[in-house]
């Protein structure tokens, strides 16, 4: 009976060692998952913000009149050929892509999450039937 014991005995730590190290993977999951889930929120509110600046930067338009004569067509074409380029490239692309890979890892992180809950529940599950199972035999010995 001892050895059935210490059977038990030994499963039992070792679940109790698999349920804290999950635990603790869970923790750190749910951290980066708050760190993305802000990173997305900071990222999409700086692109929401460079896109109404998108707009500003090409007005006022130019003319011979109003900014010393045939430099105003200068300004314009660098306005609206490098700027608006620079900008749409920045907004459209880079940070479109980088809003999109913080998403799948978002997705990817509740994926993880939910695997790590349910290896814990298992693990829980186990613990109890192992400690029906310890009381019965202390109780039969």
């Amino acid at each position: 009976m001892d050895s059935t014991l210490q059977t038990r005995d030994a499963e039992l730590m070792n679940i109790q060692h698999l349920l804290g190290s999950n635990q603790f993977h869970l923790t750190e999951k749910q951290d980066t998952l708050r760190r993305l889930e802000e990173a997305l929120k900071e990222l999409t509110a700086t692109k929401a913000a460079l896109d109404t600046m998108k707009k500003a930067y090409l007005q006022p338009e130019f003319t011979k009149e109003t900014f010393a004569g045939e430099n105003s067509k200068n300004v314009n074409e660098f306005r609206h050929e490098t700027l608006q380029d620079s900008f749409m490239h920045l907004t459209n692309k880079q940070m479109s892509q980088r809003i999109e890979d913080i998403q799948r890892q978002i997705t990817a992180c509740h994926g993880e999450i939910s695997r790590i809950e349910t290896t814990i529940s298992s693990l829980e599950s186990q613990q109890t039937e192992l400690k029906v199972q310890r009381k019965k035999e202390i109780a039969d010995y």
